[in-house]
C-alpha cells in the first residue's frame, strides 16, 4: 500500500493504529470481563438458590418430625388419660353394680334385678375401641349384650362377657 516508510505522516499512521489495536483489546478485554462476571454471578446465584432450598427442605423435615413426634406423645398422654378415666368409671359402675345387686339380690327376683342394675346404668355410656377410631359411642339401652346379662357369675361378668369395652359417664 504505502511504499513510503520515511513520509513525515507514518509515525502519525502507525500511533493511530497501534493505538486502535491498544483500543480493540481493551474493548474486548472489558467485555470480556463484563461477560464473564455475570455468568459467575449466575453460577453464584444459582449455587445460593440451591443451598437455600437445600436448608429450607432439611429445616422442614426437622420441623415435620418435631410435629411428628410431639403428635405422637400428645396422642399417647391422651390415649393414657382417657384409660385412667375410662377405668376409673369403670370401677365406679362396678361398685355401684355390686352394691345393689349385694344389697337387693336376695330381696328381687332375677328379672327384677337384671332391670335394675339396666336401670342404675342407664345414664353410663360405653366406650368400645374400633378398627378405624378411638372409640364408639353406645348407651346401655342400645346393648343386647347387657339385657342379656346373666347375674349368676355377679356383676363382674359383664366385663367377661364383653372384653375391651369399658364404662364412663356421658
Amino acid at each position: 500500500m504505502y511504499k513510503d516508510n520515511n513520509s513525515p505522516r507514518f509515525p502519525v499512521r502507525l500511533l493511530w493504529g497501534i493505538s486502535l489495536i491498544i483500543l480493540l483489546l481493551l474493548l474486548l478485554q472489558t467485555v470480556y470481563i463484563i461477560f464473564s462476571t455475570r455468568f459467575q454471578h449466575q453460577q453464584q446465584q444459582v449455587s445460593l438458590q440451591e443451598n437455600l432450598m437445600r436448608e429450607q427442605r432439611k429445616r422442614l423435615k426437622a420441623e415435620m418430625n418435631d410435629a411428628e413426634h410431639m403428635i405422637g406423645q400428645m396422642f399417647t398422654e391422651a390415649t393414657d388419660l382417657l384409660k385412667r378415666e375410662s377405668r376409673t368409671q369403670t370401677l365406679q359402675a362396678l361398685q355401684l353394680m355390686n352394691s345393689l345387686y349385694q344389697r337387693y339380690h336376695k330381696q328381687l327376683s332375677e328379672a327384677e334385678m337384671k332391670k335394675l342394675l339396666v336401670e342404675a346404668l342407664r345414664d353410663i355410656r360405653f366406650l368400645m375401641a374400633g378398627a378405624t377410631t378411638l372409640s364408639t359411642r353406645w348407651t346401655v339401652r342400645q346393648s343386647c349384650y347387657l339385657q342379656s346379662l346373666s347375674l349368676r357369675a355377679g356383676p363382674y361378668s359383664i366385663i367377661r362377657m364383653i372384653p375391651g369395652i369399658t364404662l364412663c359417664r356421658a
